[in-house]
């Protein structure tokens, strides 16, 4: 609910300002949305190929479970933020669905390589698993939930999956 003007206020600057290099509320946030992705991207630390790729599976999930969690304790307004990216078109949410699409990705065609997954359209793969774990990373859905709770889903989940994409089904 807040104005540009007021942002401008809170930074001593005048509206004009604000609009000069945003040109709308959503471009603000947008940027401000970006810029948290490029945080995560660089603190975020995936298990490496020595991983097997359970392992590698279980620490993104519990990883972003955490993370996310940790985030809304620190910082409500970070809920108001997603979902005004959930609610608008902005091109951060669907970035940073892209980077967790791609980390998974990485997991899977691992596996494929090593054998352990069975061969599959890996990018629609990754979008499947990205959906699947929904339940345990996403902010709207964890906000109120108990962190132990959520580590014991989040675990069964990846079980879950990591059965399926080593037994998939028949087509």
């Amino acid at each position: 609910a807040v104005a540009i003007a007021d942002i401008a206020a809170a930074l001593g600057m005048s509206p004009a300002n604000v609009f000069k290099n945003f040109n709308s509320k959503n471009a603000l946030v947008d940027a401000i949305v970006f810029e948290q992705i490029g945080v995560f991207e660089r603190d975020i630390r995936p298990l490496d190929k020595n991983h097997p790729p359970l392992s590698r599976l279980r620490h993104l999930a519990r990883t972003l479970m955490e993370q996310h969690h940790q985030d809304l304790n620190d910082n409500p307004y970070i809920f108001e933020m997603i979902l005004m990216t959930a609610k608008q078109d902005m091109k951060c949410g669907d970035y940073y669905k892209s980077v967790i699409a791609n980390l998974l990705a990485d997991i899977i065609r691992d596996g494929v390589d090593e054998g352990i997954y069975a061969p599959a359209d890996i990018p629609s793969l990754a979008e499947t698993v990205l959906h699947a774990l929904t339940s345990v990373i996403h902010p709207v859905l964890l906000a109120r939930e108990d962190i132990g709770n959520l580590a014991t889903r989040c675990d069964q989940l990846v079980d879950l999956i990591d059965a399926g994409l080593r037994n998939p089904l028949a087509k």
